[in-house]
């Protein structure tokens, strides 16, 4: 428990989020390192919606701010938070996952590799690479994938040569569905793709499977943590304990290995902005299984974790949902709104409520303002099908509770024939 303390008295003493949970349970820094079953679980939602500032003070003025990495979270589950990391403390965040792609399936940092990530296209010249990106691995956006999209993105990936490509199992469906229609072959120096971001199910990874002609490997892990568990060739999901630590709980209690509930984890790495004791809102268990393959990471079992519909914007094409969240973003940038969360229903092939929950629903509610809002979100969908849609939106200023929330899933889709 020595890093984990560490990390612990950095974090409540440093930071004004942190601090104002001992002052609101009156306790002292002395009472939870005393005591590690004291230390308060937090979650998103409650930094997304914090008035104290979650960054320590000492980060704020740190003279490796120049050498800062800000990610933003997917969004995926309705709400967004920016993640400052230090360089320093990103590489050693990822060390132990990068032993494991060694250890496994001999994959190396210098090895060409491809990913998906949540920016829009800036493919003005012909390529798909993110210009802002100092790897050297291709990468591509999640947005506007219809078919001819897709055949464009498949033929670089051909071209390029990569060992490995990340991608969200969603996406992945999208190609090995173009590969297969297509009788396309697969790419011959693909040594595996690493599925990552939502839940996959057998039937799914042998599709993709199938279609790019390797073997898919899950990584369970988030932009709070990086890795925190990765798939053996034996099939299990082993705890990265260099990087989290872990722990199952019901609520404020402990649970021991084979119990199932809260997943809650502590980041031992993120320095500029710590994550104590922190509940992604998925589900899961530590197996009390041995493995042969011989890492040492305790077994993780997820028992349930992000799942979204795709779009049905036709009967035979469907689209991943992060189309939504990067409009919201574009939204938030252009207007300077904060949106809490949010969910999309689908109500037909080409019409969705919308419900955000805002800290400026007063603002909002301003037609001239509303019609801002809407028009900006509408251009920023990537996809022709959705720029098409009719959305009705309804603003809220306080967030439902958990169960109304059912905070595994933000988008669900039209399952009928619209009438």
């Amino acid at each position: 428990m020595e890093r984990e303390k560490e990390i612990l008295r950095y974090a409540y003493t440093q930071s004004s989020f942190y601090q104002a949970l001992l002052q609101k349970r009156k306790l002292s820094i002395e009472d939870l390192m005393e005591d590690w079953t004291k230390v308060p679980v937090v979650d998103r939602r409650q930094m997304v919606c914090a008035d104290e500032c979650v960054i320590p003070s000492s980060s704020q003025s740190s003279p490796e701010d120049n050498q800062r990495i800000y990610e933003m979270s997917s969004g995926s589950n309705g709400m967004f938070m920016g993640i400052p990391w230090s360089v320093k403390d990103m590489i050693s965040s990822l060390s132990p996952l990068w032993d494991c792609r060694n250890r496994y399936y001999g994959l190396k940092v210098q090895d060409k590799s491809c990913y998906f990530h949540m920016y829009p296209d800036f493919c003005d010249e012909g390529t798909a690479r993110d210009p802002r990106s100092g790897r050297k691995d291709l990468g591509f956006s999640v947005l506007g994938l219809n078919e001819e999209r897709i055949g464009r993105i498949y033929q670089e990936m051909c071209d390029y040569e990569p060992r490995w490509i990340l991608m969200p199992p969603s996406v992945a469906l999208l190609f090995a569905n173009y590969i297969g229609n297509g009788k396309k072959k697969g790419i011959p120096s693909l040594k595996c793709v690493e599925l990552t971001g939502e839940c996959v199910t057998h039937k799914q990874r042998r599709q993709i499977e199938i279609a790019f002609h390797c073997k898919t490997v899950n990584i369970y892990g988030s932009y709070e943590m990086n890795a925190i568990a990765y798939e053996c060739p034996e099939g299990h999901l082993h705890l990265l304990e260099d990087n989290v630590f872990v722990e199952i709980m019901d609520g404020e209690k402990l649970l021991p290995d084979g119990e199932e509930d809260d997943i809650v984890l502590t980041s031992l790495h993120n320095t500029v902005m710590p994550f104590v004791r922190y509940s992604l809102g998925d589900k899961g268990k530590i197996s009390l299984k041995k493995c042969s393959c011989g890492h040492p990471g305790r077994i993780l079992k997820l028992t349930k974790a992000k799942k979204n519909d795709m779009i049905r914007v036709e009967q035979d094409i469907d689209i991943p949902p992060y189309e939504f969240t990067y409009a919201f973003q574009c939204v938030m940038d252009s207007m300077g709104v904060e949106i809490l969360q949010y969910q999309v229903e689908q109500t037909g092939y080409y019409s969705y409520i919308v419900t955000i929950l805002t800290k400026d629903r007063k603002l909002l509610e301003d037609k001239e303002v509303q019609e801002d809002f809407k028009q900006i979100f509408q251009e920023r969908l990537c996809h022709d099908f959705l720029r098409k849609g009719i959305y009705t939106f309804r603003i809220r200023d306080e967030l439902p509770s958990e169960k109304c929330v059912k905070k595994m899933r933000t988008f669900w889709a039209f399952k009928g024939d619209e009438k």
